[in-house]
């Protein structure tokens, strides 16, 4: 079959595209491909949210079920850590069994990460495996609680932080990092639990625990400046990460003054003590139940 013949200035020509259609089409390409790519980037976002909310109501509902299995409160671990298959580490450990296949995927060693459920896909690791040293986290990376500062068998990266006052044995004198605070801020049983979806367990964090006190103050950035084996000045800034709820994390405002009539831009999620997980705004992390004699309010 013969083309097509059109008629131009200089006779029958084959059909063809002007130079002016073709642009045409081109800027409409390129304006579909700017409208798509932030819904589809956005969408992305949205799916590493809901793989966090995830990782969370696992963490929650683990501990939940530790405290049927022992009818007590999780109890902060103090014995030396000798092998990869103590539950010794911290609440990493101790709650393996429920979260993970087996104690040792909790561990990381070679570069190679342990268990996923202890990542949120917005901040993962990027350390060399094993670190020098303990490692904080920020709004876009995850923690290293590191075996040469003498924690753990082998380093065990995160990116969630869990609230110390459910530990059962806070505030006494077994040598915890808490030790001396006021033993009446731990819930010491389950019947202390008055608000059991108001009591936050596991949040996002830049650490691997936090210990919240109501006349914390909003940190003065939004990323912790790094561990140094003290708690910090206010332990909500551990939290206090826009991980969330802003389109992307790593535009966030990381640097931000917090005045008495400010707004704490960002996000994290959060599960509390009946299993549930929810995206919460920095500025209403106060009005949770953190320990036993919170009153819940707006920030200092």
């Amino acid at each position: 079959m013969k083309p097509r013949k059109t008629y131009g200035e200089r006779g029958f020509l084959p059909a063809a595209f002007t130079l002016i259609e073709l642009l045409v089409v081109i800027t409409i390409i390129a304006i579909l491909a700017a409208l798509l790519l932030p819904a589809l980037a956005a969408a992305k976002q949205k799916a590493r949210q809901i793989k966090c909310l995830n990782n969370l109501k696992q963490l929650s509902l683990a501990t939940l079920l530790y405290m049927d299995d022992n009818s007590q409160m999780i109890q902060h671990p103090t014995a030396q850590i000798i092998s990869p298959l103590d539950t010794n580490a911290d609440w990493m450990g101790t709650l393996a069994p429920y979260y993970s296949m087996n104690v040792t995927t909790v561990y990381s060693s070679a570069n190679g990460i342990g268990s996923q459920t202890l990542i949120c896909p917005v901040a993962p690791c990027t350390n060399n495996i094993p670190a020098s040293g303990d490692t904080a986290g920020t709004y876009i990376s995850a923690w290293d609680w590191s075996a040469a500062s003498g924690h753990a068998y082998r380093d065990i990266v995160g990116s969630y932080g869990f609230n110390i006052w459910l530990y059962a044995n806070s505030g006494t004198t077994n040598g915890l990092v808490d030790n001396g605070q006021d033993q009446s801020f731990v819930f010491y049983n389950q019947g202390a639990l008055e608000f059991p979806s108001l009591t936050p367990a596991f949040v996002d964090c830049d650490w691997e625990n936090l210990m919240p006190l109501e006349a914390d103050i909003p940190p003065g950035t939004l990323t912790h400046p790094g561990y140094t084996g003290t708690a910090s000045t206010s332990q909500m800034q551990r939290c206090c990460i826009a991980r969330h709820g802003t389109g992307f994390p790593a535009k966030a405002p990381n640097s931000y003054f917090f005045g008495p009539n400010s707004t704490i831009p960002g996000s994290i999620n959060l599960a509390g003590m009946d299993g549930h997980a929810e995206m919460v705004k920095l500025e209403s992390l106060w009005a949770y139940y953190w320990h036993l004699s919170w009153k819940p309010g707006a920030p200092p």
